[in-house]
C-alpha cells in the first residue's frame, strides 16, 4: 500500500487534511523504534535536523499517531530503504520531507 492509499483508507475513519511520515526514536530520544504515521489538520513543514513535522512553531500537534509497525498491512515508501544511522549522524533527515499526503474533503 503506498502512502496515498493509506490516506484514503484513514480518511474514511479519521477526519483530517495532511498525513506525514517520521522517524521516532522514543521517549528518550536515544533509539529508533520505528517511523510514525501522523494525522493534521493544518499542514505542517518538514524539519529536516530534528526529522520532525511541526505546524506554527511547535504550537499545534498532530490529532493521531501511531507507528507504521502497528498496521495489519505494509506501506511502502523510499525511506524505508535509507540508511538511518546515516541521517542520524548527519542530522539529515530531508527524505522524510517528501513524506506528506494531502487528502481531499
Amino acid at each position: 500500500m503506498t502512502l496515498e492509499e493509506l490516506a484514503i483508507v484513514l480518511r474514511k475513519i479519521f477526519k483530517f487534511k495532511y498525513l506525514t511520515v517520521r522517524p521516532n526514536f522514543g521517549a528518550e530520544g536515544d533509539d529508533y523504534i520505528g517511523d510514525t504515521v501522523e494525522l493534521w489538520d493544518e499542514k505542517p513543514y518538514f524539519e529536516n535536523w530534528s526529522g520532525m513535522w511541526v505546524c506554527n512553531d511547535w504550537y499545534i500537534w498532530p490529532k493521531v499517531a501511531f507507528l507504521v509497525d502497528d498496521l495489519q498491512f505494509n506501506v511502502g515508501y523510499d525511506v524505508l530503504h535509507m540508511d538511518l544511522e546515516h541521517m542520524e549522524e548527519t542530522q539529515d533527515f530531508s527524505p522524510y520531507a517528501d513524506l506528506i499526503e494531502e487528502v481531499e474533503e
